[in-house]
């Protein structure tokens, strides 16, 4: 044991010679206490004794029965003091022990762990699997190493109907990503690299706490990728890199503070620690182990680039542990995990949420009604009957209080009927003859209102990696629509093309701009009539829908040979500094929205002559449908989130809350 293990105390040969003493005094001590405790003299002093005596001796025999007591007394104090000096000391030396032991654990767990990360280093349990052959990148392409730890769930999406992949279906990935070169550089675009990828982020449930426990950990293993020109290669070894595989710009510093609430502003703070204090040593260990895990990192790397051919060819041995090659740039870090730039676009949450909102009896949804509903369960009736069938569209029928909506679906389920005179006094069963409903909440993220629905929004969210956590729930989900919506178009193929013959032929213009025009036409109509469907009915509706359109193109095509004063919607934009809208209604006047308040639904309304004299001014009003038939002057970005559809049903406008407070 060196010197630098023992601690420096009491010398350790004068605390053996004070235990042997103690333990001697201890010896005589017992010997003195089995003496007094001999039954054969207690029973001389007690009873026999006594009985035996004339009563002018009992004077002598209590005074010594009282000498006997006290030598007991004082022998057992003796004993107890003596009993916690030993105590004292052999704790004493227990703990001298156990300092010792301390860092020599310390010190034989660095051991193991420098054992550990050399064994990274050679490569001694790794395993690298060849998923592509092909040509390498050319001799001087970089060595691109991703920050982010990527799942390889998310980024395939692949049996989203039975939770997604997991640690035992990775082959299910590596099928995915050689399958189309476009999956390849979603995961990796760069000629030459490596990203890392754990199975799955998100938990699955296995069926038993064992199970799941045990794939819990496997799911997290990490998976490299590596790429070289057209080869691939899946490695793995015995480390797990956790959500980054380099660290970012202030993981080190962050381990030096921590947040302190500021009571006079409400606020958490960051607060610098104080160097000397405990919690500054406790940061300074964390800051190296985060150091040495990051290290290894490296040495992984490093040990691929010197052991194996993954990355060769290379026009000079490059280190991974020093700053010269990333400076001359033949090694690149993409910080992917802290330069996450949005796209801008609306985000899927608020994108659904703000249609749902939009939502009225008429309109069709398509939901995951097999799914179970974090923010409020399925309320079906009957409760006997099945729930609505899953990612088909169904018409809503009502909207109730509470941000319900409530639709009416036909019963597949066997209904057992009571015996009755009609079915001859004995049980019947079959189908039943009452449609159930099912009643939900109209923020569950289970839910997409399909009528209102773009096909090329929801592609977008199919290829954001942004959204890609949300996977399990959304995929399904959009899917669906996707391929509800498509259908419905196919069906609709043969009118639509009717359509854009009638309408160049009536309203006089090219067939390639009836055609441009058919589908923001048919969206109108749907959303103008109560019940939205396919056009695929009757003659009779189907004729019925031919006038209402192309009336509603020959309006279309009177506002935009029209032009927009100019000049009085400048005026009317310095004037509304919030405004929402400017926009020319369709006998000449304009009309501005304002915001009425922080929400998005109420609107203050102006109205404008064509010469730009007010007409009038309304405060708590609700866009509607009504502003379809507008021509648009002027947009901010504020309105293309707004509630449109919003309805007093739902909103209470600032008079009404006055009156109810």
């Amino acid at each position: 044991m060196g010197a630098d293990l023992v601690p420096a105390g009491p010398d350790p040969l004068a605390r053996a010679r004070a235990i042997a003493q103690a333990s001697l005094e201890l010896a005589e001590l017992e010997a003195k206490a089995r003496e007094l405790t001999d039954e054969e003299a207690l029973d001389a002093e007690h009873s026999t004794a006594i009985v035996s005596q004339s009563a002018s001796s009992l004077t002598a025999v209590e005074t010594r029965l009282q000498h006997t007591r006290g030598v007991a007394l004082r022998t057992r104090m003796a004993l107890d003091e003596k009993h916690k000096e030993m105590q004292a000391l052999f704790d004493a030396q227990m703990q001298e022990a156990l300092a010792i032991r301390r860092p020599l654990e310390e010190k034989l767990k660095r051991l193991e762990e420098g054992l550990w990360t050399l064994s990274l280093y050679a490569g001694d349990e790794e395993r690298i699997v060849q998923l592509q052959d092909g040509e390498p990148a050319p001799l001087d392409t970089p060595i691109t190493v991703r920050q982010l730890v990527l799942a390889m769930d998310e980024e395939c999406a692949v049996a989203t109907e039975e939770g997604g992949i997991d640690a035992r279906s990775i082959e299910e990935f590596d099928a995915w990503l050689v399958a189309d070169p476009a999956h390849l550089e979603q995961v990796f675009s760069e000629r030459k690299g490596v990203v890392a990828l754990v199975p799955r982020w998100s938990e699955k449930d296995y069926g038993d706490p064992w199970t799941s426990s045990a794939m819990a950990e496997e799911n997290k293993q990490t998976y490299l990728l590596i790429r070289n020109g057209e080869c691939l290669y899946r490695y793995v070894t015995n480390f797990v890199a956790g959500p980054r595989l380099v660290p970012t710009a202030s993981e080190f510093a962050d381990c030096f503070v921590h947040r302190e609430r500021n009571w006079d502003t409400g606020e958490q703070e960051r607060v610098e620690l104080r160097p000397g204090t405990a919690e500054w040593t406790k940061a300074e260990e964390k800051a190296d182990a985060i150091r040495r895990h990051y290290m290894r990192v490296g040495l992984i790397l490093q040990g691929l680039c010197d052991r194996t051919p993954v990355f060769r060819p290379i026009a000079q041995p490059v280190s991974f542990l020093g700053i010269e090659d990333y400076d001359a740039g033949r090694i690149a870090i993409v910080t992917d995990a802290e330069r996450v730039l949005t796209d801008g676009a609306e985000p899927f949450s608020a994108w659904q949420e703000r249609l749902m909102r939009e939502v009225r009896p008429g309109m069709r949804i398509i939901g995951a009604f097999n799914a179970y509903d974090t923010k409020d369960e399925w309320d079906v009736w009957p409760t006997s009957a099945e729930r609505p069938k899953s990612f088909v569209p169904h018409t809503v029928t009502e909207r109730l209080p509470g941000g319900k909506l409530k639709i009416l679906y036909d019963r597949a389920d066997t209904v057992w009927r009571k015996p009755s005179r009609a079915t001859g006094w004995r049980y019947d069963d079959g189908p039943a003859k009452v449609r159930a409903s099912c009643t939900f909440s109209a923020t569950s993220d289970l839910v997409i209102a399909f009528d209102l629905a773009q096909v090329e929004d929801m592609e977008r969210f199919l290829r954001s990696r942004l959204e890609r956590r949300r996977y399990l729930r959304m995929f399904p989900l959009l899917k669906a629509a996707i391929r509800a919506k498509r259908d419905e178009q196919a069906a609709e193929a043969p009118f639509r093309q009717m359509l854009a013959g009638v309408l160049a032929r009536e309203n006089a213009v090219s067939v390639a701009d009836a055609e441009d025009a058919v589908d923001g036409l048919v969206g109108w109509w749907k959303l103008t009539n109560r019940h939205h469907r396919p056009l695929v009915g009757t003659e009779q509706d189907n004729a019925k829908a031919v006038r209402m359109i192309v009336d509603e193109h020959r309006r279309r095509l009177e506002d935009t040979r029209r032009p927009v004063d100019a000049a009085l919607v400048a005026k009317l934009r310095v004037e509304h500094s919030s405004v929402l809208v400017i926009a020319r209604k369709r006998d000449g006047a304009y009309v501005v929205l304002e915001a009425q308040d922080d929400g998005d639904a109420f609107v203050v309304e102006t109205t404008y002559g064509a010469r730009g004299r007010q007409r009038s001014r309304q405060e708590w009003q609700l866009v509607g449908s009504r502003h379809a038939r507008w021509t648009i002057a002027y947009q901010s970005r504020a309105f293309d989130t707004w509630d449109t559809m919003a309805s007093r049903f739902d909103h209470f406008n600032g008079p009404e809350i006055a009156e109810a407070i």
